[in-house]
């Protein structure tokens, strides 16, 4: 059961029976993807707190009551960057597999713009006099603004130090246009809080950081031990275990859609007559030559190569009729007749012969009659000459 499940999620994930692309570029890349949308994620919860403090605060303050205007042109910058970032991020995971670098601008662009509304509001409290009475709850909300999302958001450096400073970088321009001492000692001290956010946020992306890490470490090793299970290690084609498993679940697939199947099994011709020759070493080099030939020669995504004992190997051709099977066959044959080794200047010449079954699957029966089928046209080739492909009868 474990066996299986682990099959099954690795089977999910694979079209073609070629290599992997580098892990260490699926690494790099996933790693800042995820972090993006965990950003996202982790922005989320900010969205809906900006407007409705926004009314609090005017509402409160009898600022509504006597400048409405300026009130409603506010609370709709707000609003709108609300609605901005909630239809970013219907599409946010798109938009991040699609382009990175433009999804990321956008999100960051809207999450600061809030920061720097608060700070300007602020700004704005403290310089006009006819917005005094709410000084000091714009001052109040716009440093846990800051705050919040400096050490909530910790785990992008650059949000890390733009954060608070597009908040309390206004207010501090604010201060600084009436320089008294105590305006130019505020001014001062919310660069140190900047400085001191971005310190102390330090601990939260470290640690997020060396989880990620460690996880995609793990994510990493977990699939490596899933490519070897799946791999032969002398040939580094698929191996018989892999075959059986997409055997199985192309067999469903073939017995749903009414498609045929066709299975082809593929033996070298005299290899223990080349393994008591010349050795095994030099067998193995044939197996890997043979097995370089099949792939070379399988031209479709979906086709599937596997080693499948010995000197065996397998073929699966998902929605192949006996017609094109025959053409594979015939083009699989060729290719390992062409493969040239030496050994000690002498030249080694390999052969194969290929028994092949084709069949639309029925309801009940089972996959390994296609192999059945095959074996016994391989079979046939062999007692009619070798070198040869034969087809199983219908």
């Amino acid at each position: 059961m474990a066996v299986d499940t682990v099959f099954g999620r690795w089977l999910s994930r694979q079209s073609v029976p070629s290599r992997p692309p580098s892990l260490d570029a699926m690494m790099a890349s996933g790693r800042a993807r995820e972090g993006l949308l965990d950003l996202a994620k982790r922005g989320d919860r900010g969205i809906f707190v900006h407007l409705p403090l926004w009314f609090l605060i005017a509402i409160w303050t009898e600022l509504w009551a006597q400048h409405p205007l300026f009130c409603v042109i506010n609370a709709l910058i707000f609003g709108a960057n609300a609605i901005a970032r909630l239809m970013l991020r219907q599409r946010f995971g798109a938009l991040v597999e699609r382009d990175y670098r433009s999804a990321r601008n956008v999100f960051l662009a809207l999450l600061l713009a809030n920061c720097v509304h608060w700070g300007v509001l602020t700004g704005l409290a403290m310089h006009f006099t006819a917005l005094r009475n709410a000084e000091v709850p714009l001052l109040f909300a716009s440093v846990g603004v800051g705050c919040s999302g400096a050490l909530g958001l910790a785990i992008s450096p650059f949000v890390r130090l733009w954060y608070p400073a597009c908040v309390l970088g206004p207010i501090a321009v604010a201060l600084l246009t009436e320089p008294t001492p105590l305006h130019t000692l505020l001014a001062l001290m919310s660069m140190v809080l900047v400085a001191y956010l971005y310190k102390a946020s330090r601990i939260v992306h470290d640690d997020y950081w060396a989880a990620a890490d460690a996880r995609f470490d793990l994510e990493e090793r977990a699939r490596q031990l899933e490519l070897l299970s799946v791999t032969d290690a002398l040939t580094q084609i698929h191996n018989r275990l892999y075959f059986e498993h997409r055997l199985v679940a192309e067999w469903s697939r073939a017995s749903r859609d009414a498609k045929p199947l066709s299975v082809l099994i593929v033996d070298l011709d005299h290899f223990k007559v080349i393994n008591d020759t010349y050795g095994h070493p030099f067998g193995d080099r044939c197996l890997v030559a043979a097995a370089k030939a099949l792939r070379d020669a399988l031209h479709r995504t979906g086709d599937v190569l596997a080693r499948y004992g010995g000197e065996e190997f397998a073929v699966l051709l998902p929605g192949a009729d006996a017609l094109a099977a025959r053409g594979v066959a015939e083009r699989l044959l060729h290719s390992v007749s062409e493969v040239q080794l030496t050994h000690d200047a002498q030249a080694v010449h390999l052969a194969c012969s290929i028994g092949v079954s084709t069949l639309v699957p029925a309801p009940q029966s089972s996959p390994s009659s296609a192999v059945s089928r095959a074996d016994k046209a391989l079979y046939q080739a062999k007692q009619q000459g070798r070198n040869r492909v034969v087809i199983a009868p219908a």
